[in-house]
């Protein structure tokens, strides 16, 4: 189990006892290496794409947090992991969001193409 830390610990300490901090989550250094390692190229793959290389269509991406925990969860592809979870929820109800919108967006026009319909 990772024990909670505090994001204000000294890393220099943590790390004289062989620690390290990934947020407010004390891991032992050896875990918090292949952290580093797993996470370092989906960065920098990120990077690229956030200056609009490395897209097929050559847009620039941008970053919010929701979007690199998505991200995250969609590289990692365990399902024991809540970050796989939280992409395999948020991808199924953005896509039901979309279609609300769009429903809405279809019952708002036809509303004012027919002004008797607008009447409750």
């Amino acid at each position: 189990m990772t024990p909670n830390g505090d994001f204000n610990i000294d890393g220099a300490g943590l790390r004289r006892k062989g620690l390290n901090r990934i947020g407010n989550l004390v891991v032992p250094n050896d875990n918090y290496c292949k952290f580093e390692d797993w996470v370092m190229p989906i960065l920098d793959k990120m990077v690229e794409e956030q200056e609009g290389n490395g897209t097929e269509d050559g847009q620039r991406a941008r970053w919010t947090p929701s979007k690199v925990i998505d991200r995250l969860g969609k590289e990692i592809n365990d399902e024991s992991s809540i970050l796989y979870w939280a992409h395999k929820v948020t991808s199924k109800l953005l896509g039901r969001f979309r279609l609300l919108g769009l429903n809405a967006d279809t019952v708002s026009c036809s509303r004012t193409k027919s002004p008797s319909s607008a009447q409750p």
